[in-house]
C-alpha cells in the first residue's frame, strides 16, 4: 500500500506539467499570433490600425499636457498669491550702462 500511495505522489507533478504545457499552446493557438502590424515581419498596417495608434498615443500626450498646464496654473496661483505678500516688488534690471564715446581712429586702441 505505501509502494503505491508513493507512486501516485510522483505522478502529480508530472500530470501537473502536462497539463501546464497543454494548457499553454492551447493559449497560443487561441491567440491572434503571428507577427505584430507594421513589424519587419508583417509591414502591411491597416487605416483603422494606425488611427487607433495614433489616437491612443494623441490620447496619452494630451492627458500628460493636461497635467502640465495644471501644474502650471498651480505655480502661476502660488507665484500670484507670493507676489500679493511681498512688501514690495523685486527691482528690475535697469537699461545698461551708456558705453562712453568711442576711441577716436588710429590712437592704438583696437
Amino acid at each position: 500500500m505505501k509502494q503505491q500511495n508513493y507512486n501516485s505522489w510522483r505522478l502529480i507533478p508530472a500530470l501537473s506539467l502536462f497539463v501546464i504545457l497543454l494548457v499553454y499552446f492551447a493559449v497560443q493557438a487561441v491567440q491572434a499570433g503571428g507577427a505584430e502590424p507594421g513589424s519587419s515581419q508583417d509591414p502591411l498596417v491597416t487605416k483603422s490600425y494606425v488611427d487607433n495608434y495614433v489616437q491612443s498615443r494623441s490620447r496619452e500626450l494630451q492627458d500628460q499636457l493636461a497635467a502640465l498646464t495644471r501644474q502650471i496654473n498651480a505655480l502661476e496661483a502660488r507665484l500670484a498669491a507670493l507676489e500679493g505678500q511681498a512688501p514690495k516688488p523685486l527691482p528690475q534690471p535697469g537699461p545698461s550702462p551708456a558705453p562712453g564715446p568711442a576711441p577716436a581712429p588710429g590712437t592704438g586702441t583696437e
